[in-house]
This record gives C-alpha cells, sequence and structure tokens, in this order.
C-alpha cells in the first residue's frame, strides 16, 4: 500500500488555477456552480497553460469527488468503532492496561492516530488473550495489521485535509496535502489503484474490530 506522489521539478514554479463550470437545468436555470483546481509545473519565463474543456473534465472530477468523500465515511466507521473498542476494554480491565502510554481516559477526544497507537502499543502487543483471534495470533500478523493502519490513517488524512487538483500533464487528478512528518506540502495521485487500496486496507481493518469486539465480548461472557 504505497502512496504514489507527484514528482516536483525544481526547475518549475508550480501554478494553480480555479475553474468554474455552471450547471443549468431543462430551462437554463441555474442549479450549482462547481469549482474544479487545475495544477502546473512550468518554468518561470515560460508559463504555458493548457486549455482544459470543463465538460470534460466534469463527470471524472465528480465521480472523484464523490469517492473520496466515501472514503472519508469508510475511515469515520473504523475511527469510532476503534474508540469504542477501546472504552470497552479499559472498562473491562482497568486503565493500568495502558502500560507507559499516556493514560487518557477521555478516549473521545483522542484523534485517529493516537487510538490506532493505543490499540497496537498497549493492547494487541501486551495483551496475550488477544493472540486468540486469527488476525492477532502472531507477532508477525499484529505487526502487518499496525502498519497497514497507519498507512490506512495517513491515507485517511490526506483525503480529510487534501485539496483535489487536475494535473494536464499526466491527465490525472492529485491531493495536495502536508506532510505529517515533514510539514513539506506533497501532491500524491489520486486514482483509482489509491482508492482500491484504500477500500482494501478498510475491509482488513473492519474485519480485524470485529474480531476484537467479538473477543472482548467473549471475555465478559466467561468471567468467573
Amino acid at each position: 500500500m504505497t502512496i504514489r506522489y507527484l514528482l516536483i521539478d525544481s526547475r518549475k514554479i508550480p501554478v494553480t488555477m480555479g475553474m468554474s463550470h455552471r450547471e443549468n437545468d431543462v430551462h437554463g436555470r441555474p442549479l450549482e456552480i462547481i469549482q474544479m483546481n487545475i495544477f502546473y509545473q512550468c518554468f518561470e519565463d515560460k508559463i504555458a497553460i493548457k486549455v482544459i474543456n470543463p465538460r470534460v473534465l466534469l463527470p471524472s472530477f465528480r465521480s472523484f469527488a464523490k469517492e473520496k468523500g466515501s472514503c472519508i465515511t469508510l475511515a469515520e466507521s473504523i475511527f469510532t468503532d476503534m474508540k469504542q473498542f477501546l472504552i470497552n476494554y479499559y472498562k473491562y480491565k482497568g486503565l493500568n492496561h495502558l502500560s507507559k502510554l499516556k493514560q487518557e481516559t477521555n478516549f473521545n477526544k483522542i484523534d485517529f492516530m493516537t487510538a490506532r497507537n493505543i490499540l497496537s502499543e498497549a493492547i494487541l502487543q501486551k495483551d496475550d488473550d488477544v493472540k486468540g483471534c486469527s488476525t492477532f495470533s502472531s507477532k508477525t500478523k499484529i505487526k502487518a495489521f499496525t502498519k497497514l493502519s497507519h498507512e490506512f490513517i495517513s491515507r485517511r488524512n490526506i483525503l480529510t485535509h487534501g485539496k483535489i487538483y487536475y494535473y494536464p500533464e499526466t491527465e490525472k487528478f492529485i491531493i495536495e496535502h502536508i506532510d505529517n512528518e515533514t510539514s513539506i506540502q506533497k501532491y500524491c495521485y489520486l486514482d483509482n489503484e489509491f482508492l482500491i487500496e484504500f477500500k482494501n486496507a478498510f475491509e482488513i481493518i473492519a474485519s480485524g474490530m470485529r474480531e476484537l469486539n467479538k473477543f472482548l465480548n467473549d471475555l465478559k461472557k466467561n468471567k468467573p
């Protein structure tokens, strides 16, 4: 699950421009104005802007914008489920299981990556009972799950906070975002491969969370 970044040519300057398209009904009355953004890389002394017909670009732009929203919704469902699992787990096990992590009792106020870190470092890697779940039955499987979760959340952050541009040079859509680790502005490709990988990761993580919830419910039922 590797993010594909647009190569930024240091010899060129980034140029962005907005493009509006007005949709009318059958009577010519305006329905909505759609704003699309274009990204170029140009030599400073030779700025060449490719003319783009917004009607040609509109269907793809709408499709990717819709998929972007759908993926964000999927990610939020995982985030909500993960926070609720942490709340239920620590109600049952107690906060001493947080080990060296910050003992944050209000799980509703933590962000997605913090929830993932607590799940990984304080539960999956510390609680041997979890190894009864097939997804977490070995250190290798736990490492694979936590790595995938990290990559999934990183993509979710890009989708949530990023801005969609059309890049005419490759005729693809890209997302402008700030890299969390380096604070550098980057552009990654938003294409079918990105979306398919994201949805596949969602299915794996959602399945893992269902296993964890069942594991916890079984512990409660079997408690002496």
